[in-house]
């Protein structure tokens, strides 16, 4: 299967890209992972994938609103959702004052 195939070759990307600590590897990665998603109408996953790279860098905000103005019945809400609920992850694993503070350093 083609989408299979992406999702192999978008995997190694990314795992190269982690060993040497390269955040715009990781980011096209999950990029990728999103559009071949929603291709084929799996909302879900793609916007994980694009929240997951915002959270990353920020540049794929903008595809994301853009996404969100083209698609606006299946992807924004979902986007938002993902995005919160990425964000949330790191309160599962330390203090809730420590994530504070370190968005607040993000911000």
């Amino acid at each position: 299967d083609q989408a299979a195939a992406i999702y192999i070759l978008v995997a190694l990307v990314v795992a190269v890209s982690l060993s040497t600590a390269q955040a715009n590897l990781v980011m096209t990665g999950l990029v990728l992972l999103g559009l071949t998603a929603i291709v084929h109408d799996r909302w879900w996953p793609a916007a994980f994938a694009l929240a997951a790279a915002t959270l990353v860098k920020v540049y794929p905000l903008a595809l994301s609103l853009v996404l969100a103005v083209a698609f606006w019945r299946r992807f924004p809400l979902r986007y938002a959702a993902a995005l919160g609920a990425l964000m949330a992850v790191p309160f599962l694993t330390q203090s809730t004052g420590y994530v504070l503070d370190r968005y607040e350093e993000w911000a």
